[in-house]
């Protein structure tokens, strides 16, 4: 979308860490097919890999997944970032009230836990997809 962000405004944070988004623009964010997964989309995942204390390791380092759970920076505001390759963050299509939305994220110096929360949906972070068809 065109509101979407890349690590330091730079071409290269895109392709080495992909896009960030706030949530309005995450819900539509993902290809014909596709779309932003709910919590409990996310949360079902976690308990199939283990659990929210075993998860954070199939997440970033199984690429078999496809969910390439890469480390990138803490969240951010109006293109303010944080310490690279620290954490990742992920949207969920669930909205918690008019302000806030369901996250997911990992902070790489507490792996394997996989956390939850929630977060202004002003923020920009990162999001994944999902598709009810399997693709060819």
């Amino acid at each position: 979308t065109k509101d979407s962000w890349c690590y330091k405004n730079k071409d290269y944070g895109c392709s080495e860490f992909g896009r960030l988004y706030d949530w309005d623009d995450a819900l539509t964010a993902c290809p014909d097919g596709w779309r932003l997964p709910t919590k409990e989309e996310w949360e079902r995942l976690i308990e199939q890999l283990g659990g929210e204390k075993k998860a954070g390791y199939a997440l970033v380092y199984d690429r078999g997944l496809g969910i390439n759970a890469q480390f990138g920076y803490p969240p951010n505001i109006n293109g303010r970032f944080g310490v690279e390759e620290s954490q990742t963050n992920f949207w969920t299509a669930t909205s918690l009230n008019d302000d806030t939305a369901w996250t997911y994220y990992m902070i790489k110096n507490k792996l394997p836990l996989v956390l939850y929360g929630y977060m202004s949906k002003k923020y920009n972070l990162s999001c994944r997809c999902v598709t009810e068809s399997i693709p060819n």
